[in-house]
């Protein structure tokens, strides 16, 4: 939905063939608009929409457990399951586990939390 909003935006400029001090424009003009003013407001959106796929591939579970079979090629939060067994878990190697596991989704966050608060700038939020 929001790639279809940016390329909307460029079909729409050269569609109607807008005049700009006498001259049309063309698709390098459109290309010019799209990386200029385009881009640079949608920035925060493309840090959440990031955030958002790198959480849904990074706490996937069940995709993983369906395709792999090799205990070697499982992703953490499979690994994090191997802890817990049928009659006793190991909570602390669990615990700890979750920890590290939680360190790269922090450090994602925080690359991207200025974008979010760039975007809470451009639209007046409270």
């Amino acid at each position: 939905m929001f790639r279809c909003g940016i390329i909307s935006i460029s079909k729409l400029l050269v569609g109607y063939r807008w005049e700009l001090k006498g001259e049309f424009i063309t698709k390098k003009d459109c290309k010019r608009f799209r990386s200029r003013i385009v881009l640079p407001l949608a920035r925060p959106a493309l840090a959440a929409q990031a955030i958002f796929v790198f959480m849904g591939s990074w706490n996937d579970f069940m995709r993983p457990l369906i395709i792999l079979s090799d205990p070697q090629l499982f992703t953490l939060p499979l690994g994090l399951n191997s802890f817990k067994g049928q009659y006793i878990s190991y909570w602390n190697y669990i615990m700890a586990a979750s920890m590290v596991f939680t360190l790269p989704v922090l450090v994602i966050y925080t690359f991207f939390n200025r974008y979010f608060i760039k975007g809470i700038s451009f639209t007046g939020g409270k």
